[in-house]
């Protein structure tokens, strides 16, 4: 076999090509050259994550003639040998369990788009086909333009990292008071750094919190839940329930992006999302069921919403759930 792509994916593909006794010919990345390597030897593509470079279909077309495998297709065939899910990838018999929940959320979008991209996801993770998922959105990430937001916010920015989001809605002069949290010791850091000379003018407050459905302390992961593919998993963080650490809070916006503890985060904050009826922008690719679970958890509540789903980057990641509130519009002309 041929491996394409030199990151952690790679090293995972390597470990179990081994174990089974799979020769590895060589490596390829993006910067090398094709002409002269054996077109009868099938290549892997181990490559998984959001960024452009990623996109699957072009590295193909980069290949040429020749057999190309996804690391999706790869990881079905050797799931036995993998961790049991990695970001939303499991395998496909995990949607057998899951029949009702599937089609019921299929009925709560609120526009066609929401609802072609939430089957096409889905028919993609059964099947494997690049050419059914559309391209990922354009629009700026959080605040996207074809769906109806108000303004001024509030922001809750629950998994800050290092004050991305937060500098995007102040360009868009979308905000005029932040409550971050961003439990990464380095992140964290860069955090501070980034929004210092705008913590006063808007009035931001960072907290180096995780946040769940208790008061407790658990490790960190920086990217997913296994351990195994994350730069950290033995820092112990402090992780609170923000019903109860913050109850007389009242953001307009909820940004959740906590490498998948976003369930927790929602249980522990149901009181504040019913009270406050804020928008809500939730992250649904960290675990293979959040992309229909916690659209029917949101809905069961008393919180009066219209869903829409986008996607963001390659491979089905950065999947963004928008919950906004069916009074917004009456928000927005106070």
């Amino acid at each position: 076999m041929i491996i394409y792509g030199t990151g952690k994916i790679s090293h995972l593909v390597i470990e179990v090509l081994k174990k089974h006794n799979i020769p590895i010919t060589t490596f390829l990345d993006k910067k090398t050259l094709f002409k002269n390597i054996d077109k009868t030897i099938p290549v892997i593509v181990a490559v998984f994550n959001a960024q452009k470079d990623s996109n699957f279909l072009a590295i193909k077309r980069t290949l040429g003639n020749r057999e190309v495998m996804s690391f999706e297709e790869f990881y079905q065939i050797y799931a036995d040998d993998m961790p049991k899910s990695i970001f939303w990838l499991t395998k496909k018999s995990f949607y057998n369990d899951y029949p009702r929940e599937i089609v019921k959320v299929n009925r709560l979008w609120k526009d066609k788009k929401s609802r072609e991209l939430y089957q096409s996801l889905l028919r993609h993770r059964l099947k494997f086909d690049f050419d059914i998922l559309p391209k990922p959105s354009t629009n700026t990430q959080y605040v996207p333009n074809d769906i109806p937001l108000p303004k001024p916010y509030c922001l809750l920015d629950l998994g800050a990292f290092d004050g991305d989001t937060i500098l995007s809605f102040i360009k868009k002069k979308l905000v005029k008071q932040v409550i971050a949290f961003e439990p990464d010791p380095d992140n964290f850091k860069k955090l501070v750094e980034r929004v210092r000379k705008y913590r006063k003018k808007y009035n931001i407050t960072l907290f180096p919190f995780g946040v769940g459905n208790t008061f407790t302390k658990a490790p960190f992961y920086s990217e997913g839940q296994s351990s195994k593919y994350c730069d950290k998993g033995d820092v112990d963080i402090q992780v609170v329930k923000l019903d109860e650490f913050l109850p007389d809070i009242k953001p307009d916006y909820i940004k959740i992006d906590i490498e998948g503890m976003e369930r927790k985060a929602l249980l522990g904050m149901r009181n504040l999302v019913e009270k406050c009826q804020p928008v809500m922008a939730v992250s649904l690719y960290h675990n293979p069921q959040d992309l229909f679970t916690l659209p029917l958890l949101i809905s069961a509540w008393k919180y009066e919403a219209d869903f829409y789903l986008r996607m963001y980057g390659e491979h089905c990641l950065e999947t963004i759930l928008y919950c906004v509130p069916r009074n917004v519009k009456k928000r927005r002309t106070k």
